[in-house]
């Protein structure tokens, strides 16, 4: 392993006895390395702080998160040197008065001539950003070669220890860990006493026999973790040979805000570069669980990843069993991530399976009753939900490395997602339904007429609603093929936000133009009206750690109304041969996620920031790939990943 901690460089360990020495000797060395990190990370600071021109500090900063690279970065303030240039020319002036920063920035790479040089000489001109440093370390990475098939070699790659992250946050930027570990601030929905209360109150059962419980001020201790998992198509996007970049990330619990100031980047590389056997990820998450569970145990790990003994007189060494952030430690307790992440990463059941579920026993070969469709009240997988102790007998010979190492985690602390089981995983096929229905059943026009009559009236809906996120124009192509109508079942296009805040818009139009006398016109209208409703309650306080039991119970009543008329829709379309109203396993998992909303509100299990979080990472990813290889691109993304984060820091403390 290479370039580890740098927290912990040999300047941090000044003074400090060779011999370990007592408690109080580890303490002072404890306090040097941290002291010496601060005055980095000041200094640092100072030098960006100086920054004589505003576009110059903001362009770094975008650069920083990859909005640009550091060839655009040159560029466009070479422009900008040479308009004020002449503007100082014209005025009779010397160009002395440009700024400083300005210069230097557009000199980078001979003044544009040399690019392969900026990106070099743009870190040497800001220095070392004080972010931890990845752990390298050798992986097997598949490798493509020019015009042969991909080898598998061991590359370089690095990652961003949690504990480390945890630790220096901690240390080094006290206000950043309070505010977004702790979620010490104006918005705060509440304290670590209170969370935890809150949670056993609740029979929460993701604490049955947790072992933190054991010790001693846990409840004001142990900072709750959401451990995310996606991958996200970077390079040839839509185009054949697409490359997805596959990315770990963490964040607390406790802490609401912006994307780049609550998630943490952990690891990342792409699809293709992973072992055919596995060998690349088993080792990354061997890594990731070592850091893991020095975060669980609140202090320095004593041996490295690969269980061997730090060197004599290391800085890892006289660290090893101090706390990581004066007692606190983190503890995984929700799983994050949509269900293709979940099969892929952790092994869990094939949504399209006939045994497709971890929380039921669910079965589409069983009787009617344990159908995962029948959404009746007397389905029988509703009351046979898989308990931890169960999930755990079942699956003891092929669970992932994660719950063999952290025994108190199961599918209880998998969160289905309100974004992936409603919005983007059935709301998709039920509006899409409901503009299929008023384009080709209701209205008396062309199917094209009728539409542009549909949009219209959305857009004075969303007007009249006030809705905040809106589609910028919905025709026939945005729910199937107008060549093909009855080809397939509709399904709407678009994001997660717009699906959601069409909801309302489109009961406003369906109420307008629904048959009285047609029954499933009704049971649309129910169906719109149920989905609003769980809209309407899942924004409401979602800043707070729990639903209200009142709330839950309405949640859930809506939900079954919800899932009830719907099946009723899918049953008579299917009696007359219509492809509409399809019945996904998205609806499946949308009643477990009202049954878990009695433990956790759902907004906080939500992935509408990761997916944020992932559409900066595709930019970063980017951003990275013009001089890189492929197989570099990953620990080029974690150098650039700490810049973004050093500007993060720089943010806090400047609002």
């Amino acid at each position: 392993a290479r370039g580890m901690f740098p927290l912990v460089g040999q300047a941090g360990l000044a003074g400090y006895n060779a011999r370990r020495g007592g408690r109080r000797a580890r303490e002072a060395a404890l306090e040097n390395v941290a002291a010496a990190a601060g005055q980095q990370g000041q200094a640092q600071a100072a030098v960006v702080a100086q920054l004589d021109s505003e576009l110059v500090k903001a362009l770094v900063k975008e650069w920083g998160w990859g909005v640009h690279s550091s060839a655009e970065l040159q560029r466009l303030c070479a422009h900008a040197f040479r308009d004020q240039e002449s503007l100082l020319q014209r005025l009779g002036q010397s160009s002395g008065h440009i700024s400083s920063s300005l210069r230097a920035v557009a000199s980078l790479g001979s003044w544009g001539k040399h690019q392969g040089n900026i990106n070099r000489e743009l870190i040497r001109f800001l220095g070392e950003p004080d972010p931890p440093k990845p752990l390298i370390v050798d992986m097997p990475i598949r490798i493509a070669k020019p015009g042969r098939l991909p080898v598998a070699a061991e590359t370089a790659t690095g990652v961003l220890l949690p504990h480390v992250e945890f630790a220096t946050t901690y240390q080094k930027h006290r206000d950043v860990f309070d505010r977004f570990m702790l979620g010490i601030g104006p918005e705060a929905a509440g304290s670590l006493p209170e969370f935890w209360q809150g949670c056993l109150d609740r029979g929460d059962p993701r604490l049955a026999g947790h072992p933190m419980r054991a010790r001693q001020d846990w409840q004001s201790t142990a900072v709750p973790i959401a451990l995310h998992g996606d991958a996200v198509p970077c390079i040839a996007v839509g185009k054949p040979g697409t490359k997805s970049m596959d990315c770990i990330s963490w964040q607390s619990l406790m802490a609401s805000g912006a994307t780049i100031d609550l998630k943490r980047l952990a690891f990342c590389i792409f699809e293709h570069s992973k072992s055919r056997d596995g060998t690349t990820m088993r080792q990354a998450w061997r890594i990731l669980l070592w850091s893991f569970e020095a975060l669980f145990a609140g202090v320095w790990p004593t041996r490295n990843w690969d269980d061997a003994a730090w060197p004599q007189n290391s800085a890892e060494a006289a660290l090893a069993g101090l706390p990581l952030a004066g007692g606190l430690f983190g503890v995984i307790f929700i799983l994050k991530g949509d269900w293709d992440h979940f099969v892929k990463c952790y092994g869990f059941k094939n949504y399209n399976a006939n045994d497709m579920c971890d929380f039921c026993h669910s079965h589409k070969n069983g009787p009617v009753a344990s159908w995962p469709n029948n959404f009746r009240q007397n389905a029988r997988w509703k009351v046979r939900l898989v308990g931890s102790a169960e999930w755990r007998a079942l699956n003891a010979n092929s669970m992932h490395d994660i719950f063999r190492r952290f025994t108190f985690l199961s599918t209880q602390n998998v969160e289905p997602d309100e974004m992936h089981c409603i919005h983007i995983g059935t709301s998709m096929y039920f509006l899409g339904s409901i503009l299929w229905v008023l384009t080709y059943r209701i209205l008396t026009g062309t199917p094209h007429a009728n539409m542009g009559q549909i949009w219209t009236e959305i857009a004075a809906a969303y007007r009249a609603l006030a809705c905040p996120t809106q589609y910028g124009n919905l025709g026939l192509t945005s729910f199937h093929d107008p060549a093909k109508p009855r080809a397939a079942y509709p399904k709407l296009k678009g994001r997660a936000a717009e699906v959601k805040w069409l909801a309302p818009a489109l009961q406003a139009v369906w109420a307008r133009h629904m048959r009285h006398g047609v029954e499933q016109d009704h049971w649309v209208a129910g169906c719109l009206a149920s989905l609003c409703q769980m809209q309407s309650i899942l924004d409401s306080d979602s800043r707070n750690f729990f639903l209200e039991p009142g709330q839950v119970l309405h949640f859930r009543t809506l939900v079954d109304q919800h899932l009830s008329l719907y099946s009723r829709l899918a049953a008579a379309a299917d009696s007359v041969g219509d492809l509409l109203w399809t019945v996904a396993p998205k609806h499946h998992l949308m009643w477990h996620l009202a049954w878990k909303s009695q433990y956790l509100h759902p907004r906080r299990g939500s992935c509408y920031q990761d997916e944020d979080f992932m559409r900066r990472m595709k930019g970063m990813v980017q951003g990275c790939t013009a001089s890189n290889a492929m197989h570099k691109v990953p620990l080029a993304v974690l150098h650039k990943y700490r810049w973004g984060m050093f500007f993060q820091y720089l943010n806090v403390r400047e609002e």
